[in-house]
């Protein structure tokens, strides 16, 4: 299997803090060594990820994308992501507790690449992590 590039960040958009920590902490767990960027609302993920794309430095595996956030949703994030060159192959991973299928069908509509709802028990938040971790760091083959 090919070396995960530390280099390269993932960008975690979730309001709830606790949440926030609890994905942090599977993904540490699954020995996932990739720096982690927190942001809590949609403007600030945005102000971010466009700045660091200017740039041409700034290199994403996956943003993780929580749905209900402050300022901007998930869904208006993840069309402005999509519809800019500079950030639209970095995959999307909505991760939301949102199972509506007009949630799903607005997401997939807008380019997420996956759409995951939020278990509620620990046990399975961890092992849903895991495997995200699995597939999207080690066998996918992004362009970063």
């Amino acid at each position: 299997m090919q070396a995960i590039d530390t280099a390269i960040k993932i960008i975690l958009v979730e309001d709830d803090s606790e949440i926030a920590t609890l994905t942090i902490s599977a993904f540490r767990a699954c020995q996932v060594k990739n720096e982690i960027e927190h942001f809590v609302d949609g403007e600030e993920v945005l102000d971010y990820l466009f700045r660091k794309a200017d740039t041409g430095r700034f290199r994403a595996k996956i943003i993780l994308l929580d749905l209900k956030l402050p300022k901007l949703n998930g869904v208006q994030v993840l069309q402005q992501l999509k519809s800019n060159p500079l950030t639209k192959a970095i995959p999307v991973i909505i991760l939301t507790t949102s199972d509506l299928e007009s949630d799903r069908i607005n997401c997939y509509n807008a380019g997420a690449n996956s759409y995951i709802v939020k278990p509620v028990d620990y046990v399975t938040y961890m092992k849903s992590i895991k495997l995200v971790s699995e597939y999207w760091l080690k066998l996918n083959r992004s362009i970063f």
